[in-house]
């Protein structure tokens, strides 16, 4: 991995409100009835966003972007040890390093463009944050997925493109006048490969949103003409549908609820880096686990169908792992689980792989692992 620039800037001026109107995230309750049982949930309205996987030709590596996320400066910070329990106003947030903010993540932006289509507006992302230039026609749609399963329910495509200097028309390094300030990092392949294909006892440890993971994975399997995977594997017709939906029904939305209620508390955070003051809205959430299911002796994937009312300014991290379910004891479910099991037979899972809007990136990690690892053990 190379970069431009890897020293971290100071922080000062940090302040935080909880009053404000934003259009970036709108805090909503929703309550509604799904078979028959009242339910109530909070979420966090959203944009929808573009990113961008970008392969230098000439250099023969992957152009990923460095750039500090407040939600994820915040969320760490308040979650060490010393600062349990405390109120945002008595930490000392300027006697912290700020690199722990820092991400690794794919060219991005938001759809917030009237008029412009999310292909022209990925364009503009190129230009904007890595400095080159790339025909919206020349953009490889490589899926739509949701961007997570417990705050937003906004979505983002994913775009693929390839680049050479004679494509290059500035530095990139984001758009200074919103306060943005962005490193062009590359990628070798042998460092990609090690966070989309980890050895056997290793796990990949990405410090960013799980689309870069997804995006790595799926260019190793698509593109890679040396990677056995799902080219050599022509996909069947399977197409996933939501399985049993029930009826919803008596749907009303508040934006008057106590949002400390459900540990959501957006908040505006006000800072000063690299000499520009910047406004950054957040709204943290809880670090969570996820587990890939698979049942080696049925030879299925196992995922769960659940409604979502919400699906990130959120700053929380997720750790995956995974299981063979088929010596398992079966539990039940608690009764106000509105969840489905799903039994994705293993020949079907390169159609699953390709598909829009299955779930979240973390859904398309889960099957491209699965394949991945039984192609690996000619288990297909």
């Amino acid at each position: 991995m190379t970069s431009s620039s890897s020293s971290s800037p100071k922080i000062s001026d940090v302040s935080y409100i909880s009053e404000f109107v934003s259009k970036y995230q709108k805090g909503m309750e929703m309550s509604f009835v799904i078979d028959g049982k009242s339910r109530v949930c909070e979420f966090n309205q959203k944009m929808g966003s573009v990113a961008i996987l970008l392969f230098h030709k000439e250099r023969n590596q992957f152009l990923l972007v460095r750039q500090f996320r407040p939600a994820i400066f915040t969320s760490h910070i308040a979650n060490l040890p010393e600062n349990h329990g405390k109120e945002f106003s008595d930490i000392e947030w300027t006697s912290y390093d700020t690199e722990v903010g820092f991400t690794i993540e794919l060219c991005a932006g938001l759809i917030d463009k009237e008029g412009l289509t999310p292909r022209q507006i990925a364009s503009e992302e190129i230009s904007e944050e890595c400095g080159y230039r790339v025909d919206p026609d020349d953009l490889i749609h490589i899926v739509t997925f949701i961007v997570g399963a417990h705050q937003s329910g906004n979505s983002q495509h994913l775009f693929y493109a390839e680049i050479d200097e004679g494509m290059k028309i500035s530095e990139g390094g984001g758009n200074i006048h919103d306060g943005e300030v962005i490193t062009k990092v590359f990628y070798s392949l042998e460092d990609a490969m090690r966070i989309a294909r980890p050895g056997r006892g290793e796990h990949a440890e990405v410090k960013g949103p799980p689309g870069v993971i997804f995006a790595f994975q799926w260019w190793f399997f698509i593109l890679d003409p040396t990677k056995k995977g799902l080219i050599a594997r022509p996909p069947t017709d399977y197409e996933w549908k939501p399985y049993n939906p029930k009826p919803i029904h008596s749907i009303e939305f508040s934006t008057d609820f106590d949002k400390k209620k459900y540990g959501f508390n957006p908040k505006r955070m006000t800072f000063t880096m690299n000499g520009i003051t910047r406004n950054w809205d957040l709204a943290l959430c809880p670090n969570t686990t996820t587990c890939i299911l698979v049942d080696m002796a049925k030879k299925h994937l196992v995922l769960l169908q659940k409604m979502r009312a919400r699906i990130g300014q959120s700053g929380d991290t997720q750790f995956i792992y995974t299981a063979d379910v088929s010596k398992a004891r079966v539990c039940e479910k608690e009764e106000d689980e509105d969840v489905e099991e799903i039994r994705i037979p293993f020949n079907d899972l390169a159609s699953l792989y390709k598909q829009h809007l299955v779930g979240p990136p973390n859904t398309y990690y889960a099957i491209g692992f699965v394949l991945d690892q039984l192609l690996d053990r000619d288990v297909l």
